[in-house]
């Protein structure tokens, strides 16, 4: 198998890049009130999806990444372009559990307050690599940030929440950046398809585990985008006719919005139109596995 498998589509209208309804500027996907948390945020899906935060006004922006050059450059240029959102910017592993509560205990006690969405970019890829060539450490590397690393985000970010307390409440949103490589055979991404899977399941427990406080989790495929990561892999811009980064960005902000919480617990591409999937709505409450990656069962006649 050396060729990319064709989407399967829940919608007929598809996009290439932001469009009214999921555009930051929209005022129905105004983040005036949310503190946001973005990982990978220092370039990218991540940074773009910062900045769609930032245009959306959310009250302030935590970017972390690994490096330090990148985040401070990423800053300054949301300072100069947004100055009305506070942009707080750490360097962070977070594979390092350590590293990851003390940077949110500090977001809490530098603002007062807690956070509202987290924004799940950061992953370690390594395409264009065959299945059986992966090393161990490759291996534990991949697994230590896509799931591992993720893992410690979400304690932290739940950590204020008691999932078993009837008057706990809350309207915190997850938002997990994952892959149609989840689901789909893709070639050479056995390592970044199953990491992310396992997160993306993983993700799912919490949800049900904290459904009574009203969390949301959204997993969403960004598209097909020309980042740092995919040229490592060896693609450049003729190897695909690729998305624009603005459009996982501007959906970020859609799904953190009242009208995305239908798609709670579901898996959408950032492709499909919006407008389409809400005139789903019935359909998505009516089935449980409705937008789910599931095991698909013939019954028996």
């Amino acid at each position: 198998m050396d060729e990319f498998p064709t989407l399967k589509q829940m919608v007929k209208t598809t996009h290439k890049t932001e469009y009214p309804t999921i555009a930051p500027n929209n005022t129905a996907n105004s983040a005036a009130d949310k503190i946001v948390f973005v990982t990978g945020g220092g370039s990218g899906i991540g940074f773009a999806t910062a900045r769609a935060f930032a245009i959306a006004g959310a009250k302030a922006i935590i970017i972390v990444a690994r490096r330090v050059e990148t985040l401070k450059e990423k800053a300054a240029q949301l300072a100069a372009e947004l100055p009305s959102t506070k942009v707080l910017t750490f360097p962070l592993d977070i594979s390092n559990e350590d590293a990851v509560n003390k940077v949110f205990a500090e977001v809490r006690d530098r603002l007062s307050a807690d956070i509202d969405v987290v924004v799940l970019s950061a992953a370690t890829m390594m395409i264009g690599v065959p299945a059986m060539q992966y090393s161990t450490k490759q291996l534990y590397d991949a697994f230590g940030t896509n799931v591992i690393g993720n893992i410690n985000v979400v304690r932290a970010f739940l950590s204020t929440i008691d999932p078993k307390s009837p008057e706990s409440k809350t309207r915190k949103i997850i938002l997990d950046i994952s892959t149609h490589s989840s689901y789909e055979r893709y070639p050479m991404q056995a390592m970044y398809g199953a990491s992310k899977l396992a997160f993306t399941h993983f993700v799912r427990h919490i949800g049900a585990e904290y459904a009574r406080t009203g969390l949301r989790i959204h997993s969403y495929h960004p598209g097909g985008i020309l980042t740092d990561a995919t040229r490592v892999g060896g693609l450049d811009e003729d190897s695909y006719a690729w998305d624009d980064v603005s459009l996982p960005a501007g959906l970020a902000t859609w799904l953190a919005s009242p009208a995305a919480a239908f798609l709670n617990g579901r898996f959408i591409l950032s492709n499909w139109d919006v407008d389409e999937l809400a005139a789903l709505k019935d359909t998505f409450e009516a089935d449980e596995d409705f937008g789910r990656i599931v095991l698909k069962i013939k019954p028996k006649p």
